[in-house]
């Protein structure tokens, strides 16, 4: 995890700690953080830079967030330019946030 840059690190720590397709992370806006209860809400994806519902009935949900990840991403929010509310939590700067980063 160490030779990782950001925001790949995080995306990694995110897909890996909550079981989500590399689409569920990307389709995470900030205001799905819910800072005050430690959970993280799930409810969209994006795939080739369009946004759709989550692939099963079972994808969308509330998870917790352990007090390691909430600092790791509250480490992200305050690096990242991208950081209000209605922001991609990891927003590409190439497309000046209107997106979340692309993969191939």
């Amino acid at each position: 995890m160490r030779e990782l840059e950001e925001p790949v690190r995080t995306m990694a720590l995110v897909c890996v700690c909550f079981g989500l397709r590399i689409s569920e992370c990307l389709g995470l806006k900030w205001s799905d953080v819910d800072w005050l209860n430690s959970a993280l809400r799930v409810e969209r994806s994006i795939v080739r830079q369009r946004v759709g519902d989550v692939k099963t009935i079972y994808s969308g949900r509330m998870m917790s967030i352990d007090a390691e990840m909430l600092a790791v991403l509250k480490s992200w929010k305050q690096a990242t330019q991208f950081a209000c509310e209605m922001d991609w939590v990891f927003a590409s700067p190439v497309q000046l946030g209107r997106l979340p980063v692309s993969y191939p």
